[in-house]
């Protein structure tokens, strides 16, 4: 959308685009031959005063119509959509898969649920046999105000049984209303911004969820970030969740407008300890990936994260912005050895990317031993890309038995990759039984490709239970 109204959706982008740059090259090339400086900056001003101040309005103009692209909108779409454009306020639609792209280029008043995906809402009003509780269950909780399915005997049939009268009706396609279930309701700004999501039950009365809230309020920047969600109990007052907190505070870089920290915060908007840390800042690379995680107390001090050894991790990344290792430091940025044992590690991949080696590190950045046993990993792999065999390894890059009992695990795949067999070996090649007391797995599927059958094997191939 263009200077965020929602009629700039009508204006289709790849056409648009260009014919906004030509427009804009001329005005430039105009300026650029005006001799007077106090000409060209009052034109300067002059352009972007109407930018400014038309920008609202230049699609909804009388002149402007709608680029329907009527070819490609499914027979009977447009219909629907004016149906539900009748209510002057934003609409958040549930419709069958292949019509989610479409409906929002006809109406961008209209919205799916979470963009274009619908955790599976749109493919469960797809099929034929539609299971309506699943369905408006689905749809209360991702605030879905109606749905549209397609118009048959049978779909109307099966939505009658449980009570639901069609609110519209085409020839293609029926329109429900989301009722009778508990919802979530949404409010919005100007912006199309989601400023609130309240959990009310079927009558529309304020209800708190599973987590301890009612109510989560949202609050943004001048750049759309959202920058503090806060919880509220039924009644509208700050409420604490299961989670342990009131709200989560995050804070943007003003140029690259990056996430730079996230905080928790209690009902009187102090920072508490959550997930072992007070506040969590980040650093990025010129690639935008995150390259460095700090952990910071409620007083800005940095601080070791709790149930571990370290205040802040390096991650180390190749030119294609992979991760291939991490660096572990404490408060003084010394490296230190985190609570699994190393204070390093690297990983090595192959042409495909697959992890084809993993190797831990002690401060003196010498190979060393964690906890589990071993001081690295070596990984072969199938073509199709399926792990063959990990073989766990000491410090001089030899097998070694780790503390589960074997040095290799070896995987064996039938014709469609299923894991049929998954065997134990030690550090010369020989079968061992692991510290669960067997060999090997045998894995037996159905049709279905569900696991029908577990056997489990000792080191001479006899079964054991």
């Amino acid at each position: 959308m263009i200077w965020k109204n929602p009629n700039a959706y009508y204006a289709r982008m790849f056409s648009f685009v260009p014919l906004l740059f030509c427009i804009a090259f001329g005005f430039m090339q105009i300026i650029k031959r005006i001799k007077w400086e106090w000409l060209k900056l009052i034109a300067v001003c002059a352009i972007s005063s109407l930018i400014i101040i038309g920008g609202d309005n230049f699609y909804s103009s009388p002149w402007m119509s709608r680029a329907d692209n009527s070819e490609k909108i499914p027979e009977g779409l447009t219909e629907v959509v004016e149906i539900l454009s009748k209510e002057d306020r934003v609409l958040n639609v549930a419709v069958p898969d292949p019509l989610n792209v479409y409906i929002r280029q006809i109406d961008a008043h209209l919205i799916t649920p979470y963009g274009r995906y619908m955790n599976g809402l749109g493919s469960a009003i797809s099929q034929n046999n539609i299971d309506v509780p699943y369905v408006m269950t689905q749809a209360g909780e991702q605030a879905v105000d109606y749905i549209v399915i397609n118009n048959s005997t049978e779909s109307k049939e099966i939505f009658g049984d449980y009570g639901y009268v069609p609110q519209a009706e085409t020839e293609k396609y029926l329109i429900y209303a989301v009722t009778n279930v508990p919802f979530i309701q949404r409010q919005y700004n100007k912006l199309r911004q989601i400023t609130a999501e309240m959990t009310c039950d079927q009558d529309g009365n304020p209800v708190e969820n599973a987590k301890g809230y009612a109510t989560i309020v949202y609050e943004y920047d001048g750049k759309g970030n959202r920058t503090k969600e806060t919880y509220l109990d039924k009644e509208g007052k700050r409420v604490e969740i299961i989670d342990g907190y009131s709200s989560i505070k995050r804070e943007y870089r003003l140029i690259s407008n990056l996430l730079e920290s996230i905080s928790y915060l209690d009902v009187e908007d102090k920072a508490i300890l959550y997930d072992g840390r007070h506040e969590t800042r980040y650093k990025y690379d010129d690639s935008k990936n995150v390259i460095q995680e700090s952990y910071y107390d409620q007083n800005g001090n940095p601080m070791i994260l709790a149930d571990d050894t370290y205040a802040s991790r390096m991650i180390l990344r190749d030119s294609q912005g992979r991760k291939i290792g991490e660096q572990y430091f404490d408060t003084k940025g010394n490296n230190t050895v985190c609570s699994i044992g190393y204070a390093s590690y690297i990983l090595e991949r192959d042409s495909t990317g697959n992890i084809i080696k993993e190797s831990y590190f002690g401060t003196n950045g010498q190979p060393i031993r964690i906890s589990a046993g071993y001081a690295g990993i070596r990984r072969t792999f199938t073509e199709e890309g399926k792990k063959k065999a990990e073989i766990y390894i000491d410090e001089t890059d030899n097998p070694t038995i780790c503390n589960a009992g074997y040095a290799q695990v070896r995987w064996d795949y039938d014709a469609i990759n299923n894991t049929v067999l998954e065997s134990y070996w030690d550090e010369n090649g020989s079968p061992v039984r692991c510290t669960d007391g067997y060999a090997s797995i045998l894995r037996i599927y159905n049709d279905a490709g569900d696991i029908q059958e577990r056997r489990f094997f000792d080191t001479n191939g006899d079964q054991l239970f």
